[in-house]
């Protein structure tokens, strides 16, 4: 049983600091600032009691977000650190709350919805969790429409709506208090982000269809899940955000740029899994690459040295891919290099933030 010092199990863990991750992060200068704000601002807009609030002040993403862009202007670097403290709540508190209200009407100020895919209640609840997805990507895309009214998903309508006008004022229109955009207006960050945020809300309801129907899947059908669902996606258009990037579209489509996102996916997700395996087991949390090998028949130590190999290969993929990348131009160059960075700066927070 979990706390029992008769189940307890010693294993050796992998060293995680090698190649990009030797050097020690840059934090952003505005970081304190940018926390003070981000904090309050959740805690404003969701309603949160000082319990809850004080759960989102330990979890600190905004020194997370601080590490991914330490170059960021203080307001950008603000906007980067809502969406990080939103998802936060979004996909692994415990926080609980009421029933949501119809789409119109007015949360009342301690109304708040439990949205926990992968540890908590929803993990088991397949048409909860498929309603408040499509309320969150209701401000994204047109064609969805919203049947209630959660605030964990009008949170993100609020840095939805500032993201967008930011970066494409001229593109919003009324949506009751937030702002839509069309496909056709969206400017390629945003366009990125949404899509993003499609692939990570199919990547938890995945992990709840496999959740309720009690399928253990395997390693390779892990790793497709987790890769989306383990919202990293979403942080990479929030680089050219913070940078004000101009990257072309032919720079994303460029199979060595793709393949290096995604290694800076999977590097994230399977050094977490290491990391955070023994409070996941405690929760008996199913959705990490470490439980399947677990769920395989692999022991402890022989999971964790498999997760381990498949962290090194890709440090290695990461170094070839990083050589061949193409050049567009000296200008192109300089911010796919940001760009870049910004991958690896994610990596870097993964393991740093703790």
């Amino acid at each position: 049983m979990p706390g029992s010092t008769d189940s307890w199990v010693t294993i050796s863990l992998p060293d995680m600091f090698k190649g990009f991750l030797v050097a020690e992060p840059a934090v952003n200068p505005f970081y304190n600032d940018a926390r003070a704000k981000s904090e309050m601002w959740l805690q404003s807009a969701m309603a949160l009691s000082p319990k809850q609030a004080k759960r989102v002040q330990y979890c600190n993403f905004t020194y997370f977000v601080s590490v991914l862009i330490p170059h960021a202007p203080k307001e950008r670097l603000k906007i980067a650190s809502d969406w990080g403290n939103w998802i936060f709540v979004f996909d692994d508190s415990k926080l609980k709350g009421r029933t949501p209200q119809p789409a119109g009407g007015t949360p009342s100020n301690t109304a708040f919805v439990l949205i926990v895919f992968d540890e908590g209640e929803l993990r088991d609840d397949p048409d909860t969790s498929q309603r408040i997805v499509h309320n969150l990507l209701s401000i994204m895309v047109p064609e969805v429409q919203r049947t209630s009214e959660e605030p964990v998903v009008m949170a993100h309508d609020s840095f939805y709506q500032e993201l967008a006008q930011y970066i494409s004022p001229a593109a919003t229109t009324s949506f009751g208090q937030a702002a839509l955009l069309t496909d056709v207006s969206l400017a390629g960050v945003l366009r990125r982000y949404v899509e993003a945020m499609k692939s990570y809300s199919t990547g938890c309801l995945q992990h709840v269809v496999d959740f309720t129907a009690d399928q253990t899947p395997t390693l390779l059908e892990m790793l497709e899940t987790r890769r989306i669902s383990s919202g990293v996606f979403p942080m990479y258009p929030l680089i050219e955000f913070a940078y004000d990037l101009n990257l072309p579209d032919e720079v994303f489509l460029d199979p060595t740029v793709q393949k290096l996102s995604n290694l800076g996916v999977e590097l994230v997700m399977l050094m977490n899994d290491i990391l955070s395996y023994p409070k996941e087991e405690s929760e008996d949390c199913p959705f990490s690459t470490v439980a399947v090998c677990r769920m395989n028949g692999a022991s402890a130590q022989q999971a964790f040295d498999e997760i381990a190999s498949m962290v090194d290969a890709r440090f290695s993929a990461w170094d070839e891919a990083a050589e061949a990348l193409p050049s567009w131009g000296a200008e192109v160059d300089a911010q796919l290099h940001q760009y870049i960075q910004g991958i690896q700066n994610i990596v870097q927070a993964n393991i740093s933030w703790r």
